[in-house]
């Protein structure tokens, strides 16, 4: 999963990098997004690129599962078969319509093996450039307060070799600046193609580390649990190459 990321930029610098004329307003992002806090999103509507702020996750707290992350492709152990995003309910109404890019400086991840083990680590551009993640957003009633929630989700997948090899197994979706553009016009894309569409345009930045932070104290009573789901990962990504 990916529950962290840093964005540090002007509104001019994301738009920029995306290849889009910037908006009216200037402003400067200094976000360590986490769950449900705001951070800049950007959007395709009726015609116009958008570049605001929506909260960090799918649906609102009272929602009982996460909605932070959205697989590409996931294993149904009952079903014995490999299901993609598009046969989710949770994802299934954002993907006709409301498609979205996550800009972003770096992504945050645990590592609990190697030379960073006991470590928050930071995914950064090998060059510093930015970084555009499909994602999906929506709007929702908080059950709870009666407020109006609109948020978005990563969509993440496996990792590449530089992640894997640095301790973590899975990673955000990037996709470089012309393909980033396309997954925003709903119009290219139709929501059964999404799945062929994103790991044909998928993105594999070159990456370098940065430490953020060490982890709690006790994280070493973590690491048979990532082991188990690093081992869960490695036989997922298996039948992915046997298909």
């Amino acid at each position: 999963m990916c529950a962290e990321f840093m964005i540090r930029a002007s509104n001019q610098k994301i738009t920029r990098a995306l290849g889009i004329a910037p908006g009216p307003d200037e402003f400067d992002w200094d976000v360590h997004a986490r769950l449900y806090s705001e951070a800049p999103v950007i959007v395709q509507e009726k015609g116009e690129t958008q570049l605001r702020p929506m909260g960090f996750s799918l649906k609102p707290r009272d929602i009982p599962y996460p909605t932070f992350n959205a697989r590409l492709l996931s294993w149904d152990e009952k079903k014995k078969k490999i299901v993609p995003i598009t046969e989710k309910p949770t994802w299934k109404g954002p993907l006709k319509q409301q498609r979205c890019l996550i800009p972003m400086s770096a992504f945050i991840e645990p590592v609990y093996k190697g030379d960073h083990a006991g470590e928050m680590v930071m995914f950064k551009d090998e060059g510093d450039e930015m970084l555009f993640c499909a994602g999906l957003y929506d709007e929702s009633v908080n059950h709870k307060t009666g407020e109006v929630y609109e948020g978005f989700t990563l969509i993440i997948h496996t990792p590449s070799e530089f992640v894997l090899n640095t301790g973590h197994h899975r990673q955000p979706i990037f996709l470089a600046p012309d393909d980033a553009r396309t997954w925003l016009d709903w119009k290219e894309i139709k929501p059964e193609d999404t799945v062929d569409f994103l790991l044909d345009k998928r993105l594999l930045p070159d990456l370098k580390i940065e430490k953020s932070r060490s982890m709690a104290k006790g994280w070493e009573k973590r690491v048979s649990e990532f082991e188990r789901k690093l081992e869960k990962e490695m036989q997922f990504m298996n039948k992915l190459e046997a298909r």
